[in-house]
């Protein structure tokens, strides 16, 4: 007896339609996962950028110094800075080691009381040479601080210190100080005082000088055209023609600790500017008058996230919804 199969065939027009409804499910799915994928990455770059601000944080604390992130093009990079030398100028000979950083010399000068202990009188003729750039390592930008106490009657601007043909330390005969860096140039709008013992700091990196007076910001300026100290013999001299005592001088190079590079068709959002902790891990007052944040943006969207950073240095993610 001949058996006949009872199951129905599909028919073309069937198998037409069935690979119809999954070629839309697919394509519906892999647009669905496509967005997701987007936001996952615009969302892992908000991650980042927070790690390397807890990072900042946390070296501001642990260095019991100012930290920052910088946002560059497309990286935000935290920068810290090393100790190279330390000198309190305790005796004068040809070659003197007082102090962490290895030997420097002193010509012309007196032993004098300083502020922290003795200090050096470059009143007469003399100066301090710390050391050639090469040596001190400055070449990623740096931090000078020193004790001065200027003496009046001087004329014309006189030289506190150079570092080779690209920049300079100057008193002007108003007794503000003037930085000098390649074509470019940074004054105090007040004059320092004379006949006491001021803390002068100057930072320079490839975004920015600054001087500061007692540890304070007077003056910054923003390089239009950053000339970087390259690896050439030049030195660190003090007091070329200037006449003041000199005391305690500390030499710091700013190196860079973490740097976070964001994916393709990542960009960073207007009006983003360099974060900056104090060393109770808060936002430095003298930096952020209010709260501070970086925001991540995916090209040719509209989805974005925003880092931000309170005034008592408490950090949190915030995606930007489409009713905002």
């Amino acid at each position: 007896m001949r058996r006949f199969s009872t199951v129905k065939g599909i028919t073309l027009i069937e198998l037409m339609v069935v690979m119809a409804i999954i070629s839309i499910v697919l394509g519906a799915s892999s647009a669905f996962f496509t967005q997701f994928n987007k936001r996952l990455a615009v969302q892992g770059a908000a991650f980042e950028i927070r790690n390397v601000l807890r990072s900042c944080k946390n070296y501001a604390a642990e260095s019991q110094n100012k930290s920052t992130v910088r946002v560059v093009e497309d990286a935000v990079i935290l920068q810290g800075s090393r100790l190279l030398g330390c000198w309190h100028l305790e005796k004068i000979n040809q070659s003197t080691s007082d102090g962490f950083g290895g030997q420097i010399s002193i010509e012309g000068g007196e032993i004098v009381p300083g502020k922290v202990g003795s200090a050096v009188s470059l009143k007469k003729i003399g100066q301090v040479n710390c050391g050639s750039v090469q040596a001190l390592g400055l070449n990623n930008g740096f931090i000078i601080s020193f004790w001065c106490f200027f003496y009046t009657g001087q004329t014309g601007n006189r030289t506190i210190f150079s570092l080779g043909e690209n920049g300079s330390l100057q008193l002007t005969p108003q007794h503000t100080i003037v930085f000098n860096w390649g074509e470019e140039s940074i004054q105090t709008p007040e004059s320092i005082p004379l006949f006491e013992w001021v803390q002068l700091k100057i930072r320079c990196d490839g975004e920015k000088s600054s001087i500061f007076v007692n540890n304070i910001e007077e003056k910054s300026l923003t390089f239009t055209d950053f000339i970087p100290i390259e690896h050439y013999d030049a030195e660190l001299i003090f007091a070329e023609d200037a006449q003041f005592k000199l005391d305690e001088i500390v030499v710091e190079t700013l190196v860079e600790l973490e740097r976070y590079t964001l994916p393709e068709n990542i960009v960073f959002g207007p009006r983003t500017t360099p974060i900056v902790f104090d060393e109770a891990g808060k936002l430095h007052p003298l930096y952020h008058q209010g709260n501070a944040s970086i925001t991540v943006i995916e090209q040719g969207t509209e989805k974005q996230f925003t880092v931000r950073a309170s005034l008592m240095g408490q950090l949190k993610i915030e995606e930007k919804t489409e009713e905002q």
